[in-house]
């Protein structure tokens, strides 16, 4: 059971509608898992589960909905030139919108070499998968701050990808690339033609991205290196969408990088750095580029006792960069914590 208050404006309590929810779940789930006549690896499983909601102002649809899902699943270990496959097929469906067939494949090859040091895996996957709205898409009035869509039905997915991995004792390489396709995919839009109101829209888009991490670990430091790029191509069918504030709001660009440090034997640095070039939207008030950073100290005055003591920085270049167009960001943070372990 979950009991929500939102404010529209947290300075002006009660602002507008009150918006506050109540949502009850329930349910079960029973499965079982074994190999009874071959070295293939089994599980099935079953859900059943309900929720209804009772609101102050998403009144519209349906307050209700029961979901039941069906899953199987097998691994079948190392069996032809060092690959290993795994399946699952599922079905989901609920007494409100239509029933999806989900399924998942995988490839894995160990390329490594016999008695190598060094470890090498090719992977290639397929999977499917299914969801649908949330209330407040659904549930919504048509019209107002959040204006909802009752006619939202099952969002589907469908995900290609090719992976490779390198590793050795001290450095680890990952690449991938995917194509995923997303269809019916519930998304909050903006439309000028309505400057006050956030629209739940269906969208399909294609997606392509590339990936790529690298790791090396040496004494007792830590450094990891990623970088992403994403491509989308999408479409809202004939509704009138001039920004998106969650699907079509991603990065072209990501840059990451984590460093674990020690500075002393009683002192650790951690830093957490990004870049992000992110897709252009009208709604975003500050730059689409952003340099971000997270920076913490943590020292052990005492080795006896696991105790210790933390400092840290989050936004530590006090960017403005808005994560969620139009939601100012959050400023430049600084706290202290002190855990005691025993």
């Amino acid at each position: 059971k979950n009991q929500d208050d939102y404010e529209f404006d947290r300075s002006r309590p009660g602002l507008y509608n009150p918006y506050e929810h109540t949502t009850e779940v329930a349910g079960f789930r029973g499965g079982w898992t074994g190999s009874p006549h071959s070295d293939i690896q089994w599980s099935v499983s079953a859900d059943v589960f309900a929720d209804g909601i009772d609101s102050t102002s998403l009144t519209h649809s349906f307050q209700s909905r029961t979901y039941r899902q069906l899953k199987a699943h097998a691994t079948a270990p190392t069996w032809w030139r060092s690959l290993s496959t795994s399946a699952s097929l599922s079905w989901f469906d609920t007494n409100r919108n239509r029933s999806a067939l989900d399924s998942a494949l995988q490839f894995s090859w160990d390329l490594s070499s016999a008695g190598s040091a060094q470890s090498r895996h090719l992977t290639l996957e397929y999977s499917s998968s299914s969801q649908v709205s949330g209330y407040t898409a659904i549930g919504s009035a048509p019209s107002g701050l959040f204006a909802g869509n009752a006619s939202l039905d099952t969002e589907r997915s469908h995900n290609l990808e090719l992976a490779y991995s390198w590793s050795s004792a001290q450095t680890t390489l990952q690449f991938a690339g995917f194509l995923r396709q997303d269809r019916d995919l519930t998304d909050w839009t903006f439309s000028f033609s309505q400057p006050n109101a956030r629209r739940a829209n269906e969208v399909d888009i294609d997606t392509i991205g590339f990936e790529f991490l690298m790791r090396h670990q040496w004494k007792q430091s830590d450094l990891t290196l990623a970088y992403t790029h994403l491509h989308k191509r999408e479409s809202y069918g004939s509704a009138q969408v001039d920004a998106s504030f969650y699907a079509m709001n991603f990065p072209r660009h990501r840059v990451t990088v984590s460093l674990v440090h020690p500075l002393h034997r009683k002192l650790e640095l951690r830093l957490d750095g990004e870049y992000r070039n992110q897709e252009p939207n009208p709604l975003r008030r500050s730059t689409s580029e952003a340099w971000l950073a997270y920076l913490s100290l943590r020292w052990k005055p005492l080795e006896q006792l696991d105790w210790d003591l933390r400092l840290s920085v989050d936004n530590l270049f006090d960017s403005d960069y808005e994560e969620i167009p139009a939601v100012p960001a959050g400023k430049r943070q600084i706290a202290i914590q002190s855990s005691l372990r025993w």
